[in-house]
């Protein structure tokens, strides 16, 4: 408890992950090349939404709360089975805040900005709606917490589930929610006398998004 304490307690001072410029300049390279080539059988998006956010712990941190803040980044869908028109695949980079608050004597903010790349498959059975579901790969860019890339796993992967409404219009509806599966912290447990008793891996993210798709194409990708 006093650690959870004595973290929050840091300035937190903006430090870019340095992994991040290469993958940065990789993927947006890629989703360019998409964008500018999918255009004409496929769709491209931008998204932005709001995100809430919270924390899966096998101990007890008191009470905890989430956290809300605001998403944005790209999604590219195409479909490249022709026997199954109404699958997709769709692939995006996003950014967004995510955290927890934790209650004690008083409130504390941890606050993690991830660079996401959801991979993703999509059911339309109709051209109203979209199920989607998939792997949505992380990795952690910056966080309120000073010694954040030494203290937490800045990798994650999760899965996400997503409903998009009217996804053929050039504005549409999403909903998505990600259960974190990589802990974000390890730690060992230590006795009275100083032994190392056992590895303790603790914290998993969780997220849910709602938010809108502006359609750059309004090409409809599905035969109904």
């Amino acid at each position: 408890m006093s650690k959870q304490k004595q973290m929050t307690s840091s300035k937190g001072r903006f430090r870019w992950h340095p992994k991040l410029y290469p993958i940065s300049l990789k993927i947006g390279l890629l989703l360019m090349t998409l964008c500018s080539s999918i255009l004409s059988n496929g769709q491209a998006s931008v998204i932005a939404g709001w995100n809430t956010s919270n924390i899966r712990s096998n101990v007890s941190l008191g009470e905890t709360k989430p956290r809300t803040n605001y998403t944005g980044g790209l999604s590219v869908r195409l479909n490249p089975f022709e026997k199954a028109p109404k699958i997709n695949v769709i692939f995006g980079v996003e950014m967004a805040e995510k955290g927890y608050e934790q209650v004690l004597d008083k409130s504390y903010n941890f606050r993690f900005l991830y660079l996401m790349l959801p991979v993703q498959l999509c059911y339309s059975p109709i051209e109203e709606i979209s199920f989607i579901g998939g792997l949505e790969l992380s990795t952690m860019a910056w966080s309120n917490i000073e010694y954040y890339q030494e203290t937490y796993n800045t990798s994650d992967i999760g899965l996400s589930f997503e409903v998009d409404l009217f996804p053929n219009k050039i504005l549409s509806l999403y909903s998505r929610f990600t259960y974190g599966l990589i802990p974000m912290i390890n730690y060992y447990d230590i006795d009275q006398f100083g032994n190392f008793k056992s590895e303790i891996k603790d914290l998993k993210n969780m997220n849910l998004i709602i938010g809108l798709k502006f359609n750059m194409s309004q090409e409809t990708l599905n035969d109904y």
